[in-house]
């Protein structure tokens, strides 16, 4: 019978290793891989958040634009894309510059 408390006694017969690679305790939860995974997607992309009308106006521009033409975006929509496009900047990508 082997005593616990005893650390100076060594046993008679070697305890064999086990099979396979030894585990090093810092394993993550498959909870935690997905909070990482999650926090990594975040990093990747900003969403943004524009009205109606500045989409269209937008999408408008875009469309010119691939076509070879010249669609300028009326400056109130140019003025809310853009406080859009910072606040969500701002809101998004700061917190990440924190941790």
């Amino acid at each position: 019978m082997r005593d616990p408390n005893d650390t100076q006694t060594h046993d008679l017969l070697p305890i064999p290793r086990r099979r396979g690679r030894p585990s090093t305790g810092t394993a993550l939860t498959p909870a935690q891989k997905q909070a990482r995974y999650r926090q990594r997607q975040r990093a990747r992309s900003v969403t943004v958040t524009f009205s109606r009308a500045a989409i269209d106006a937008l999408d408008s521009h875009i469309r010119a634009l691939v076509a070879g033409l010249d669609a300028p975006i009326p400056p109130e929509h140019a003025a809310s894309i853009l406080e859009s496009i910072r606040a969500a900047t701002l809101a998004q990508l700061a917190p990440l510059a924190e941790s």
